[in-house]
């Protein structure tokens, strides 16, 4: 255990993680195995995982189905190129299974290997779409504050929670952050969403990017009629809306995805998480009919440097 320990520290650099607080007490736990919603640690204490490990891990620990499928999968085909029309099976036969679970009127799946690439890749496709119908001016997305999109460069912009900025300096341009909805609080966030497209100007915003309930924001859940009106001004400005549902997709609030607990269809969706109970990684993006229409007339790389 001890050496696990000094191996942990001078190796391992860990996520949202004080590194100068694992140098100095090392790691809090080394899980070794799970079952269910069970963890045990190394010194064999057994912890429930209350919060799904990263509100990702769905169907549970332990699944040994999983496992199995996962290992066939992987001695009869492990990975194989998608560029340039190549295809496979179980990427053909799993996006039409997303596409049925999805929303009215969103039938089409671009594969990520994770959530921050997966809004990364709805941010880089709305653009895309924009650029393609001939508007490159429209590349302002707005997110909500306290609203968590991940990671990567793009994402982290998108990320209405200052602390994530912090740590590299100036974030990427063109991102702006309308007010959160608290109890009640629609009127007061839809009107900082006028303000926030009134100033930039409508012909420059590309698109709106939300989580049906925000996570690392402070699990905020919106007033029941926050998501029709966002989809609204949407409407009325001809801006796309992305659902983030990284955290609230499959199955997570109940609902398939989180959005439908409002009864509000997304021009995008983006997923991770769940899709796999983070027993490999895998994420993607949602899109709609209409933009899949726009994306099918352009005669070159249709989605460039995006790829998996």
């Amino acid at each position: 255990m001890e050496r696990l320990i000094e191996l942990d520290k001078k190796h391992f650099i860990h996520p949202t993680t004080s590194i100068q607080q694992q140098q100095e007490h090392g790691a809090k736990l080394i899980i070794e195995k799970g079952d269910g919603i069970y963890l045990t640690d190394k010194s064999g204490s057994v912890f429930i995982d209350a919060m799904s490990s990263l509100w990702n891990v769905n169907v549970g620990h332990g699944r040994e189905e999983l496992a199995e499928a996962a290992a066939e999968q992987m001695k009869q085909l492990a990975f194989s190129s998608a560029f340039s029309t190549f295809s496979h099976e179980p990427a053909i036969k799993l996006s039409e299974k997303i596409a049925s679970l999805a929303p009215e009127g969103l039938n089409a799946v671009f594969f990520t290997s994770g959530g921050s690439e997966s809004n990364d890749t709805a941010i880089k496709l709305v653009r895309h779409y924009w650029r393609i119908q001939g508007k490159p001016d429209r590349n302002k997305v707005i997110g909500l504050k306290r609203g968590y999109h991940g990671v990567a460069a793009a994402s982290t912009s998108a990320t209405g929670i200052p602390e994530f900025w912090n740590m590299a300096g100036n974030m990427m341009t063109d991102f702006r952050h309308a007010d959160t909805p608290y109890e009640n609080g629609t009127d007061k966030a839809i009107a900082s969403l006028r303000q926030i497209i009134e100033a930039e100007g409508p012909e420059t915003i590309a698109a709106f990017i939300a989580e049906p309930i925000q996570g690392a924001g402070g699990v905020l859940i919106p007033p029941s009629n926050f998501f029709q009106e966002v989809r609204d001004v949407c409407n009325e400005y001809g801006i796309l809306l992305i659902a983030d549902e990284v955290i609230t997709g499959f199955g997570r609030t109940g609902k398939m995805f989180g959005v439908e607990n409002w009864g509000v269809i997304p021009d995008l969706i983006s997923f991770a998480k769940g899709v796999t109970s983070g027993y490999i990684p895998l994420g993607g993006v949602i899109v709609s009919d209409h933009i899949h229409e726009v994306l099918k007339k352009v005669n070159r790389y249709p989605i460039p440097r995006l790829h998996i």
